[in-house]
């Protein structure tokens, strides 16, 4: 049996991305774990738009923050949240940020909307590399 260069293979992150072979779920050490459990109802897998990450100059949490932060974000997948999720994403940005429902709802359709890597785990399944 001939001995296959790693050069062969894509990336897991590639293969993951074609296949959805990826899941993500709350993180439990966040500091924003209740806000984003509140929103989700639950537990549950994490919609996201992608596993590709980007930096992101994330605005204050009012929870936690006082100023302006570089951070490593993913876009969530606004379209497979429940109406339930999204009216709850929705109430949550207009109590905090003080925003119109218009221009929140305006936003998350053309936008979207930013989830902190820190506020997630994302895991592989590595069934698509035996």
């Amino acid at each position: 049996m001939s001995q296959r260069n790693p050069s062969d293979f894509e990336s897991v992150r590639e293969v993951a991305r074609k296949n959805k072979m990826w899941s993500c779920i709350l993180n439990p050490m966040s500091p924003r774990y209740q806000i984003w459990l509140k929103i989700f109802g639950g537990d549950h897998d994490i919609p996201l738009k992608s596993i590709d990450s980007f930096s992101l100059n994330m605005p204050p949490d009012p929870a936690h923050e006082l100023q302006l932060k570089s951070c490593e974000a993913y876009a969530l997948g606004i379209d497979q949240m429940s109406n339930e999720q999204k009216e709850r994403l929705i109430v949550w940005v207009i109590e905090n940020y003080k925003v119109d429902r218009s221009n929140v709802e305006q936003e998350l359709k053309t936008k979207g909307f930013p989830i902190r890597s820190e506020d997630i785990i994302i895991s592989f399944s590595l069934r698509g590399f035996m």
